[in-house]
């Protein structure tokens, strides 16, 4: 039977470990977040660009213009939207390949290779690759949440822009 300071050190480093993976699920539901956030802004702005062009034609010349700086508006939002959804780690490389990330983790020969790691890396090392794949998670989340504002602040242009277009439509009808 172990002594009762190996099983408190064992102990001590299933909280850490468990702590560490808990920082970095946190930030991987953040750039969920972020992703279904810029999901609902693409919605929005593809509203906006469907209904000025659905009732664009036969009008004035300043009804269509301003039907077309609400679809600009519209479409560069939808642009920074999509930087949120395809934003990605650019920082530098670890050293080796870990035991978190599925990239690295598919590297290996076999699944029985990956066990194997697994096994021999115990302790401090998988908490340590745990904290480097946090730290690029929330380097993503980031860049996401940057770009999302970028994005939030584009569609409130759109929608200026839409009601200005709604507006003039009613009064050049």
């Amino acid at each position: 039977m172990p002594n009762r300071a190996a099983i408190a050190a064992a102990t001590e480093h299933r909280d850490v470990a468990e702590e560490a993976f808990h920082v970095l699920h946190f930030n991987q539901e953040l750039v969920q977040f972020a992703d279904t956030k810029a999901g609902t802004l693409i919605v929005i702005n593809s509203l906006f660009i469907a209904a000025a062009q659905a009732v664009v034609g036969g009008k004035s010349a300043v009804v269509t213009l301003s039907a077309a700086v609400a679809v600009l508006a519209a479409a560069l939002a939808i642009f920074f939207c999509f930087s949120v959804v395809s934003t990605r780690f650019s920082g530098p490389q670890a050293a080796r390949n870990d035991l978190v990330f599925f990239g690295d983790i598919t590297r290996r020969a076999s699944a029985e290779q990956y066990a194997s790691d697994f096994f021999a890396i115990q302790g401090a090392t998988q908490v340590e690759d745990v904290l480097r794949r946090t730290y690029v998670v929330a380097g993503i989340a980031q860049r996401k949440f940057a770009a999302y504002s970028t994005a939030q602040f584009m569609t409130g242009l759109s929608g200026a822009a839409w009601v200005i277009f709604n507006v003039l439509s009613l009064v050049f009808h």
